[in-house]
């Protein structure tokens, strides 16, 4: 698995949150995105924006990298 996706309706809103409580996160390369990784390092998360969510946070998306297969 490469990382998990989620919305949130204030990206730096809730960076701000999960940066005071000691989460390692890191800027998004366009506006409305961050990613978050666990403190164990082995789960990555992108957040997108989304203004209209009506929930603290929504699940969006899985991105898996699988190798290629032997020849």
């Amino acid at each position: 698995m490469n990382h998990i996706g989620f919305y949130v309706p204030n990206v730096p809103e809730s960076v701000t949150k999960w940066k005071a409580a000691g989460l390692k996160t890191e800027p998004g390369q366009r506006a409305g995105q961050a990613y978050v990784t666990t403190p164990d390092d082995l789960v990555r998360i992108e957040i997108l924006e989304n203004t209209s969510l009506t929930v603290p946070i929504s699940f969006d998306h899985i991105h898996f990298w699988v190798t290629e297969p032997p020849s």
